[in-house]
């Protein structure tokens, strides 16, 4: 009608707590997931044996207290390598911290049930900007139990490259979200440092991807 203001689209506010429903949800996808794990045992995909080997041996470390591990002596066949400084802590870190408190064969699980849970927590933050509770929950579920996700798990076992992927949600949050820049700066830095120091060519994408995402807001 002339005259008469244009419809403004309809807004959902982002909800401040993800208790107790969605957390509830997003735990059960994750258990979804690793359900085979209890029946079947771990899938030893392609990155298995470098995963689990690197966080036996910062385990192994820990106890003769070195806090940060440089050198993994039993990589190639005990000839040893400097794999700790180069790859990044964030996820041999979880996985030895995990080794700690549980059998070793239920490590990988618990490490894919964290990183999954945590997946679907940051995607329901980020849908729920613009889709109501139920809508982000489906979007979050379908995010953490995605096909690409399956086949790290499953074919891949790239461990540190899940983890980081959990992250990506929060990059484009904190970009979108209505509030003033500089509220979202320490958020973001502390996003982005979170995926650097878990895999690389993740935190390469996001980086680059939130840069080019700003240039177009």
């Amino acid at each position: 009608m002339s005259g008469s203001a244009a419809p403004r689209p309809v807004y959902f506010p982002a909800s401040k707590s993800l208790l107790p429903q969605p957390l509830l949800i997003f735990m059960a996808t994750g258990l979804a997931v690793v359900f085979p794990f209890f029946l079947l045992g771990n899938p030893s995909g392609h990155d298995f044996e470098f995963h689990m080997h690197s966080w036996m041996e910062v385990l192994s470390q820990w106890h003769t207290g070195i806090f940060y591990p440089r050198w993994a002596a039993l990589a190639q066949y005990g000839y040893g390598e400097a794999r700790f400084i180069f790859y990044p802590p964030a996820s041999w870190t979880l996985g030895a911290a995990l080794g700690a408190i549980l059998p070793w064969k239920a490590v990988p699980g618990a490490y894919v049930w964290l990183a999954l849970t945590f997946a679907g927590c940051s995607m329901f933050l980020l849908a729920r900007q613009w889709l109501s509770r139920r809508d982000a929950i489906f979007a979050a579920v379908l995010y953490a139990a995605n096909p690409y996700f399956l086949l790290i798990v499953y074919w891949r076992s790239a461990f540190a490259e899940l983890l980081a992927a959990s992250f990506l949600p929060l990059l484009v949050l904190w970009i979108v979200r209505d509030r003033p820049a500089r509220a979202m700066f320490v958020p973001l830095a502390l996003t982005i440092a979170g995926v650097w120091l878990t895999n690389v060519p993740a935190a390469i994408i996001g980086t680059l991807g939130n840069i080019a995402f700003r240039s177009l807001m």
